[in-house]
């Protein structure tokens, strides 16, 4: 008997005492040496029903179909490859046109944002914008607005405890 066999042997009448399925260490042994000489006979089994289906060759199932010629194998493959060229072609045709768009784009974007800048720009720049000479213009700034000093108390703006 080899190490390995004894290992296992002994692992499987350990776990045959703990689970209470043998009366002492003796039956436990015994049990687990049939349950490994059971196992092992049906490996052999196995394994030998294999070498002999290898030996054979490999059966054929019941209503396989026969193999295509190569001829017939080469056809499909072309067609295949036909397929796909053209599926690429297509992308990229698609692909062609939506870079034109962006572009389109881009250009219809920084004519708007010249125009915008230029819009900004030409009311400061032009004459019409300017007051006549004689004209008072009234100082008008968004932060200050159209108030005057006595019109606002400063009391409530700044809180200095009770009054």
């Amino acid at each position: 008997m080899d190490i390995d066999h004894i290992q296992k042997i002994n692992t499987l009448a350990l776990d045959l005492l703990k689970q209470g399925l043998a009366k002492d260490r003796q039956d436990a042994v015994e049990q687990a040496e049939r349950a490994y000489r059971s196992q092992s006979q049906d490996y052999k089994d196995m394994r030998q029903t294999m070498d002999a289906v290898q030996s054979e060759g490999r059966p054929k199932a019941p209503g396989a179909e026969p193999e295509l010629p190569t001829e017939k194998v080469r056809e499909i493959l072309q067609q295949n490859t036909q397929f796909l060229v053209k599926t690429i072609k297509e992308f990229q045709e698609q692909l062609q046109a939506l870079k034109e768009d962006v572009a389109g784009v881009k250009i219809n974007m920084s004519n708007f944002q010249l125009s915008v800048a230029a819009a900004r720009n030409a009311p400061q720049r032009g004459e019409e914008s300017r007051p006549a000479a004689g004209t008072k213009v009234p100082e008008n700034h968004p932060r200050t607005g159209n108030y005057k000093d006595t019109e606002v108390s400063i009391e409530k703006f700044f809180y200095a405890g009770k009054k």
